[in-house]
């Protein structure tokens, strides 16, 4: 896989990903079928052969199930199934750590349909999970810390366990506080812009068409931090972006009836027209 400027090809193929959801939103959404006269749909399939070439199951997981949300939204003209797929990481969440969910069905569906190696890989990441969850809730709250302390180890001190998903490295180091906080950071925004973004207002504003895109976009960035633990700073930027967008009063995207601020007059300056300067 190539690697380009990130840490792993699996980073390159969850940027691509959701390149590529942000670029379907915005075309199918009618925002940006044409540039300067020229038609847009070229680039959103070379886009979708890049994702393709870069050889990641998960990667091309995300980008149907974003095609998907973006279908059933335009479809039905509501959000459910946006914010669905955020509500799929707290949930995760809460059924790894009470263990009414050990990943096994999966592992099997994976197994039988994709291939057994990858079933394998995903076996191993479940089972270093599961050991790891058990360390992290026998110090709930705050996390064992850092150093190195909410590793598995044996009686030598040397790790038995790898650490792959950002959730359970947070939840190790920081405990439940730490994990609740770092995920309400980067979901609150996007599933707040989302339900200001409905897909029903998108053919009268085509800005809210990428605003649900880039979003979904963070929303599937957040996804993947459940197997693993690659970030990648734009979306990070981007989710800041977007939480303080959808606490702003403008009405593009909100669709109420609040009035626009108007600007305070200019007060005149006690030195006159040329400041301080005088003459």
């Amino acid at each position: 896989r190539p690697t380009v400027c990130m840490q792993h090809g699996l980073q390159v193929s969850l940027w691509i990903a959701c390149c590529f959801s942000l670029a379907f939103t915005a075309w199918w959404g009618g925002a940006f079928r044409s540039w300067r006269g020229l038609p847009t749909w070229p680039m959103l399939l070379l886009l979708a052969i890049t994702l393709i070439l870069s050889k990641s199951l998960g990667a091309w997981l995300l980008a149907l199930l974003a095609v998907s949300v973006i279908l059933i939204g335009r479809q039905t003209r509501t959000t459910i199934a946006a914010i669905s797929v955020a509500a799929v990481i707290p949930a995760y969440f809460i059924m790894r750590t009470s263990g009414v969910f050990n990943g096994q069905p999966i592992v099997q569906l994976v197994s039988d349909h994709v291939s057994q190696d990858k079933g394998e890989s995903l076996a191993f990441r479940l089972m270093n999970e599961e050991m790891l969850i058990d360390k992290a809730l026998a110090q709930p709250i705050f996390g064992w810390g850092g150093w190195g302390r909410n590793r598995v180890l044996d009686e030598w001190g040397v790790n038995q366990t790898v650490t792959d998903g950002l959730w359970i490295i947070t939840l190790g180091i920081n405990g439940f506080v730490g994990l609740g906080s770092l995920y309400a950071m980067l979901l609150t925004g996007p599933v707040r812009m989302i339900r200001r973004c409905q897909p029903s207002r998108w053919r009268k504003q085509p800005e809210a068409v990428f605003a649900f895109g880039l979003s979904l976009a963070c929303i599937l960035h957040t996804v993947d931090s459940l197997p693993n633990a690659m970030v990648i700073p734009v979306f990070v930027v981007a989710t800041g972006a977007i939480t303080s967008a959808s606490h702003s009063r403008a009405r593009h995207c909100v669709g109420s009836n609040l009035k626009p601020l108007r600007s305070r007059p200019r007060r005149s300056s006690p030195f006159g027209s040329r400041g301080i300067v005088g003459n």
